[in-house]
């Protein structure tokens, strides 16, 4: 599925931040890539340098899937509503300190949209293959009371 206005402006925006967040506390700041895009038209965020035992990870900004949606000429609906971030990083890596994770996942929680967590295994970088169910580790909602928030 294509993405949307909405996941791009997500994207610029959560990259912004997350250079400003990621820069000043830590020794070496981290490096946070442009926003590029994966196969699927979904825009993507690179934290760090993307090798091995390295500290960040990688944020994706998607659409809400919703296969049944159709225009009348039975082509997929462009979808005006919820949208995922989901973000991947590698397991064991020392260098993922909780002050880095909780920088990333406060400035992610922070858009309003459903949360998706994968895990990568050791000695796997984190990358677009990553966002697969057997990575998955957990999923949220921004707004527990009210859920249809993000829609907005």
């Amino acid at each position: 599925m294509a993405t949307t206005k909405k996941a791009q402006a997500i994207a610029r925006e959560l990259q912004a931040e997350l250079k400003q967040r990621l820069s000043a506390p830590f020794g070496t700041p981290l490096i946070v890539a442009d926003v590029s895009f994966d196969s699927d038209q979904n825009p993507l965020i690179k934290i760090g340098t993307g090798a091995v035992g390295v500290a960040g990870g990688l944020v994706k900004i998607k659409p809400l899937d919703w296969p049944l949606a159709q225009q009348i000429t039975g082509l997929p609906q462009q979808v005006y509503d919820k949208h995922t971030i989901q973000f991947v990083n590698e397991a064991s890596v020392s260098a993922n300190t909780l002050a880095i994770l909780n920088r990333i996942l406060a400035t992610i929680q922070s858009r309003g949209c459903k949360v998706q967590l994968f895990q990568s295994t050791n000695g796997t970088a984190p990358d677009a293959s990553q966002f697969i169910d057997a990575n998955l580790k957990d999923t949220y909602e921004a707004s527990v009371q009210y859920p249809m928030l993000q829609g907005q």
